[in-house]
């Protein structure tokens, strides 16, 4: 676990600084009896506590170019959906869901459209039981891009293998 600065907030708004100490089972924060007797109640603790999250390589045979990510929640695990290089066909997108906990749950990743084509700008969101995301796919003439959805299922699993065209 990786934890921050904690502050104190009181009803009047006023933010105090709390120090926070670690120990093998706990981390304690420690309100001094001052503090305690110039706040306004009712007051906020508000600590900085987080899983620790790997993020060097999380997703295995990744290219050497990743950029654009989004990412959604389902409620249970997130769905991360980013541009990557990795193969001979250029720019695609590959997603993978992450656990609230940090844990990649798809460490291949899951490859999104057709694979031969390149992709871009993919926006996800979740509804209906699936994440749904919007991309771009090069067209047939240089420069020309269409829209496309896909679906992926919250086991990971990919709807429209080949994506469904949006635009003509």
């Amino acid at each position: 676990m990786r934890y921050g600065a904690a502050t104190f907030v009181d009803a009047d708004g006023v933010r105090t600084p709390v120090e926070l100490v670690a120990s093998s089972d706990a981390v304690e924060l420690t309100l001094t009896a001052a503090l305690l007797e110039r706040s306004r109640f009712p007051a906020t603790l508000d600590p900085v506590i987080g899983p620790v999250i790997d993020t060097c390589n999380p997703v295995q045979g990744a290219g050497s170019f990743q950029s654009n990510v989004a990412v959604a929640f389902d409620g249970t695990n997130f769905l991360a959906v980013w541009e990557d290089a990795r193969g001979s066909a250029g720019t695609k997108l590959f997603a993978t869901r992450v656990s609230p906990t940090g844990v990649v749950l798809d460490p291949q990743g899951i490859s999104i459209g057709a694979s031969n084509v390149q992709q871009y700008n993919p926006s996800v969101a979740f509804g209906g039981g699936n994440f749904f995301i919007v991309y771009q796919q090069r067209g047939g003439s240089f420069g020309s891009y269409r829209s496309y959805f896909a679906r992926v299922s919250p086991s990971g699993a990919l709807l429209d293998p080949l994506g469904v065209r949006l635009s003509p």
